[in-house]
């Protein structure tokens, strides 16, 4: 949340209140108070402090963060039983054939990684096309961002990555037909 003031005061203050009362703890959950009393709602990206009565719909769940980093956890374990020489990395080797492992499947499944595409999925989520291997914890993080569908922000960052490299390409492109130009 950001304040779009340069002086800040107590108006500008948010309050976390446990539903229940008490102390917070992982997993409880929480709502947002305005100085006001008013409760925030929050719609993806939108933030409207306009409700003087707490509701489900206002609910922000610590047990969500909690589980991602639960997921993580044991997803790295998992990845870990893929470097059978401990050494740090997973090959594509390595992961090629534990993709054929029910168990593997079922669990990146489980954790809304559906693999269809193998080698396409392993290359996207190392980057490393041409090393065929990557560190573990890359590739557990890596996995972690392509859970689930691609969202608004995913899509606006590939159009503004494509568009950035079309204008890299239009720039060479006019640069080599001037260089050969001057060479004719």
């Amino acid at each position: 949340m950001q304040s779009r003031w340069v002086s800040r005061g107590t108006w500008q203050a948010v309050v976390i209140e446990k539903a229940s009362g008490g102390a917070i703890s992982s997993g409880d959950t929480v709502y947002l108070k305005t100085h006001t009393g008013t409760h925030i709602d929050v719609t993806g990206d939108v933030v409207q402090a306009r409700w003087n009565e707490k509701g489900d719909w206002q609910a922000m769940v610590i047990e969500k963060r909690k589980q991602v980093r639960q997921d993580a956890r044991e997803f790295m374990h998992l990845c870990q039983m893929l470097d059978p020489e401990k050494t740090g990395y997973i090959s594509w080797t390595d992961f090629e054939r534990e993709m054929h492992n029910e168990v593997m499947v079922a669990y990146m499944a489980s954790v809304d990684l559906e693999v269809h595409d193998v080698e396409l999925f392993f290359h996207i989520v190392t980057g490393s096309s041409e090393h065929g291997k990557c560190r573990i914890d890359h590739f557990v993080d890596g996995c972690m961002q392509m859970k689930g569908p691609a969202n608004a922000m995913d899509m606006q960052k590939q159009l503004f990555e494509i568009d950035e490299l079309r204008r890299e390409v239009v720039k060479t492109r006019k640069e080599t037909l001037a260089f050969l130009k001057d060479l004719v």
